[in-house]
C-alpha cells in the first residue's frame, strides 16, 4: 500500500493535492522546494520496497516452475542481499543529500529578492516628479528624491548588502535657461572586488538626462561582498560534507560488500579448493617429472590467487600442446644429431628446416627490362589491370590469354616469378593445355580461372607478398590460381559421393573435385614442353607442389568454417598488432617490425591457403555488375546438378531447384553467412584490403533491394527487418575497418 501510494504523489493524477498551492492571500501557500524535497525522500524511500514487488512478480508469473540450479541459487541470493544492502544505503544517501544540501544555499545573494528593481524604478519615478517640483519652485530645488534615497538606505541597513552608488541621477540638470537643483545622488567607497558589485537598471528613462539616455540608463550598484564570502564559505562546507557523507558511505559499502559478497565467495573459494586441487594434481604421474604438465603442482596452503595462477599454468601448458605444429621447435632441431633427425624426415615426414621465417625483404630483386614484353598490345589500361573493376566475362579468349600473360611475366609479381622460373614458350603450351582442361561449364570454367587468377594478382600486390614470401612461393600461388579448378565437372562434391562417381571412390570421398585438379595441374606439367616448373632447383620443385597442392585442396568449402576459426583466433590474438599495422600504413610509415614477425612471417603456410579460398569466394567483393554476373553463373550450374539429381530420384539439394530458389535471396546468405566472416577476419589482419568489406556491404545492399522488390510472396516486414539489420552490422564491420586507415591527427 505504501509503495502504490506513490501515485498520489504524481501532480497530474486526478486525486493527487500535490502541485496544487492555494492563493497566496491566503496565507496558506505551499512551498513547493520543500514540497519536492519531500516528494523525493519519499520515492527513494519506497523504491526498494517497489523492487521486491516486481521481483515477486517476477518470480511468481515468468518464472512459476522455480526450477534453479543449486549455483543459480547461491548467486542469486548473494545478489539480492547485495541489492537490497546498496538500495538501502543509496536511499539513506539521497535522503541526507536531498534534505541537507539546500540549506547550504540558504544564505546566498537573493535570487527572488526583487527589492533592488523595485528602488530602482521608485526611485526614477520621484527622480521624474522632483524635476517636476523643481520647474515650479521658485528655487528651482526638490528635496523628494533625496528622501527616497535615505528610505531605500534605511531599507538595506538591516541587510547585509547595501547600495555604494547612485548612476543617472545627477544632482544638477541643466534644462533650458534654468539649472534645477536635485539632490539625492551618493557614491561611496568602491568594492575591492569588482565581482561584489552587482549593478541593476531601470528599464527606461522617464526623462532623457545626462547619464539616463537610450543607451545607457540610471542605476544602482550594490556591495554584496559579504553574501558572497558567506555563499563561499558555505560551498566549502558544503564540499567538505559531502566527502565526509560519502567516505562514510564508502566504508558502510565496503562493510557490507565484504559481509555478502566477499566473505560468502571465501567460503566458496574453499570448498572448491579441495576440488580444484584433487584435479590438477590427476596429471601429475610422477613428481620427479619437470616437463609438460606435471611442472605444475598444487599446494594444500595456497592462497586463492595461487591457486588461479596454477589452473591458468595448467590451462597454459594444455595450449601450448594444442598450438604446438611440430613435434620439436626450431631451437631443439638445431641441437639434434643426424639420426634423430632423420626419424623426424623419414618416418614421421616432418620437415626439419627451419619452419620460421625471419627475413622481411625491403627490395626484391627484379627482372624489368632483361627481356622484351611477352604482351605488347594489351587490351586492358594499366588503371583496369590495378583495380577490382576487371571484368573478364568481358574479354573474349585471346584477351584472356594475353591477360594471364601479363601476369606471370609482364607484371611487377611475373617479373620475379614467371621470368625467372619458366620459358615463355612452354609457359604458352602449358597455358593451351590448361585452358582446354577446362570444360564449357556456366561457372567453374576458363572465365573463372582468369578472374581468380587477377584476384591472386591484386591481392597479392596490396599485401606487399614480395616482401614477405619467397618468390618461388608466388609463382606456386600464381599457377594454383590459375589451375585451382582444372577439368571440374560442374557438380559438387558431395554430388560426386552420393552417386559413387569413380572421382569419389578414387580419392575414398576426401575432397575429390580437388584432389582431382592437384592432379590434372601436375599431369600437363609432365607433358613434353608443359613444365613450367622445371627450371627450379629440385628442392624447390618439392615446395612448389606442397604449396600447390595445399592450397587448391583448401579451396574445398568443407574446410571454410575451420579456416574462419584459425584466422579468427589469430586475428584476436593479434589486434592490437594488426591495428598498429594499419596505423603505419596510413600514416604512410613503415610496417612495425612485430607485424612482420608475429603475422606476415607467421604463418606463412596458412596464408597462402587462405589467399587462394579467400580468391575462390571473392566474387560478392567485386563491383555489382561483376558480382551480379557471376551470381548467375554459379545458380544456374546448380540448377543443372539439380535437374540431374531429380532425374536420378536423389535429394535435390536446397540452391539446386529453380522451381524454389530466390536467386536474390539466396546471394543475402551467402555472403551472410559464408563470406562476410572470413572477409572480416582476413582484412583485419591484413589492412589494405580493406575495400573490399565496403563493396561487400554494399552488394548485400543491393542484393536486398533486388530480393524485396522481385520475391513472391512479398517478405514480411519482420523478414525485411532481419535482413536491414544484419546489413547494418556489415556496413558498421566495414566503417570500422576502414576507420583503421584513416589519417591519425600529429601533434604539432
Amino acid at each position: 500500500l505504501g509503495t502504490f501510494s506513490m501515485f498520489f504523489e504524481i501532480s497530474w493524477f486526478p486525486l493527487s493535492a500535490v502541485g496544487r498551492t492555494k492563493d497566496a492571500s491566503s496565507g496558506n501557500s505551499f512551498d513547493t522546494v520543500l514540497l519536492r524535497t519531500a516528494r523525493f525522500a519519499k520515492v527513494g524511500a519506497r523504491v526498494g520496497r517497489l523492487h521486491r514487488g516486481l521481483k515477486t512478480f517476477w518470480a511468481v508469473i515468468m518464472e512459476p516452475s522455480g526450477k534453479t540450479r543449486p549455483e543459480q541459487q547461491e548467486m542469486r541470493n548473494v545478489s539480492y542481499r547485495l541489492m537490497i544492502a546498496l538500495s538501502t544505503k543509496v536511499s539513506v544517501l539521497t535522503i541526507i543529500f536531498v534534505f541537507c544540501l539546500p540549506l547550504f544555499n540558504m544564505a546566498d545573494f537573493p535570487t527572488n529578492d526583487l527589492s533592488g528593481l523595485t528602488w530602482i524604478h521608485r526611485l526614477e519615478a520621484d527622480y521624474s516628479r522632483a524635476s517636476e517640483e523643481a520647474r515650479n519652485d521658485y528655487k528651482s530645488s526638490s528635496p523628494l528624491f533625496r528622501q527616497t534615497v535615505k528610505e531605500m538606505k534605511d531599507f538595506y541597513a538591516k541587510h547585509n548588502y547595501a547600495p555604494w552608488k547612485l548612476e543617472g541621477f545627477p544632482s544638477n540638470v541643466q534644462l533650458g535657461d534654468v539649472v534645477l537643483h536635485i539632490p539625492g545622488e551618493f557614491k561611496n567607497d568602491q568594492p575591492n572586488r569588482l565581482q561584489d558589485v552587482e549593478r541593476i537598471s531601470v528599464k527606461g528613462c522617464h526623462w532623457e538626462r545626462p547619464g539616463c539616455k537610450e543607451d545607457k540608463t540610471a542605476s544602482v550598484s550594490f556591495d554584496i561582498g559579504v553574501p558572497h564570502r558567506i555563499e563561499a564559505g558555505l560551498d566549502i562546507a558544503m564540499f567538505g560534507f559531502i566527502v565526509v557523507v560519502m567516505v562514510a558511505l564508502s566504508y558502510n559499502i565496503q562493510r557490507s560488500v565484504n559481509e555478502r559478497v566477499v566473505e560468502p565467495l571465501e567460503r566458496m573459494i574453499a570448498k572448491v579448493r579441495d576440488v580444484a586441487s584433487r584435479f590438477l594434481k590427476i596429471s601429475v604421474d610422477n613428481e620427479q617429472q619437470s616437463k609438460g604438465l606435471d611442472d605444475v603442482f598444487i599446494d594444500d596452503q595456497m592462497s586463492e590467487t595461487d591457486l588461479l595462477e596454477a589452473v591458468i599454468a595448467k590451462l597454459t601448458k594444455l595450449t601450448e600442446i594444442m598450438v604446438k605444429e611440430h613435434v620439436a621447435t626450431d631451437e631443439e632441431m638445431a641441437d639434434m644429431d643426424h639420426t634423430t633427425l632423420g626419424v623426424l624426415s623419414t618416418i614421421l615426414r616432418l620437415p626439419v628446416g627451419s619452419s620460421q621465417r625471419t627475413s622481411f625483404r625491403r627490395n626484391s630483386r627484379s627482372h624489368l627490362g632483361s627481356r622484351e614484353l611477352a604482351v605488347t598490345d594489351m587490351p586492358l589500361s594499366p588503371e583496369v589491370l590495378e583495380s577490382w573493376n576487371l571484368d573478364v566475362l568481358e574479354l573474349d579468349s585471346d584477351h584472356l590469354s594475353r591477360l594471364v600473360l601479363y601476369v606471370f611475366f609482364d607484371s611487377d609479381i611475373g617479373n620475379l616469378t614467371g621470368r625467372s622460373f619458366t620459358d615463355l614458350k612452354v609457359f604458352k603450351e602449358f597455358h593451351q593445355q590448361a585452358k582446354n582442361a577446362y570444360l564449357d561449364n556456366r561457372y567453374h570454367c576458363y572465365q573463372h580461372a582468369c578472374d581468380i587468377l587477377h584476384t591472386m594478382y591484386r591481392i597479392l600486390t596490396l599485401t606487399s607478398a614480395n616482401m614477405w614470401l619467397r618468390e618461388h612461393e608466388l609463382y606456386a600461388l600464381l599457377v594454383a590460381a590459375f589451375c585451382h579448378d582444372l577439368g571440374h565437372f560442374g557438380l559438387t562434391n558431395q554430388f560426386l559421393v552420393e552417386t559413387k562417381a569413380d572421382l569419389a571412390i578414387g580419392y575414398n570421398d576426401n575432397s575429390p573435385l580437388e584432389n582431382m585438379h592437384c592432379a590434372t595441374l601436375f599431369k600437363i606439367c609432365n607433358n613434353e614442353g608443359c613444365n613450367v616448373f622445371a627450371k627450379l632447383e629440385p628442392d624447390l620443385q618439392k615446395e612448389v607442389r606442397k604449396v600447390c597442392i595445399s592450397t587448391i585442396l583448401h579451396t574445398d568449402n568443407a574446410h571454410h568454417l575451420e579456416m574462419c576459426k584459425q584466422i579468427e583466433a589469430f586475428g584476436v590474438r593479434m589486434s592490437d598488432t594488426c591495428d598498429e599495422a594499419a596505423a603505419a600504413i596510413a600514416d604512410g610509415s613503415e610496417l612495425p617490425e612485430a607485424y612482420k614477425q608475429d603475422v606476415l612471417l607467421a604463418k606463412t603456410d596458412v596464408w597462402m591457403n587462405l589467399f587462394l579460398h579467400f580468391c575462390d569466394v571473392s566474387n560478392p567483393l567485386k563491383p555489382f555488375d561483376v558480382c551480379y554476373k557471376w551470381a548467375w553463373r554459379v545458380l544456374d550450374e546448380f540448377f543443372l546438378q539439380g535437374d540431374e539429381e531429380k532425374r536420378l530420384g536423389l535429394p535435390v539439394g536446397m540452391l539446386n531447384d529453380r522451381d524454389k530458389v530466390n536467386k536474390p535471396g539466396s546471394q543475402h546468405g551467402f555472403i551472410n553467412f559464408l563470406v562476410a566472416p572470413l572477409v572480416r577476419d582476413t582484412v583485419k589482419l591484413f589492412p589494405p584490403l580493406h575495400e573490399l568489406t565496403s563493396q561487400m556491404a554494399s552488394n548485400l545492399q543491393q542484393w536486398r533491394n533486388l530480393w524485396a522488390a522481385g520475391v513472391n510472396p512479398t517478405p514480411t516486414a519482420a523478414e525485411i527487418a532481419q535482413r536491414d539489420s544484419e546489413i547494418a552490422k556489415w556496413r558498421e564491420v566495414a566503417s570500422q575497418l576502414q576507420g583503421r586507415l584513416a589519417p591519425r591527427r600529429r601533434s604539432v
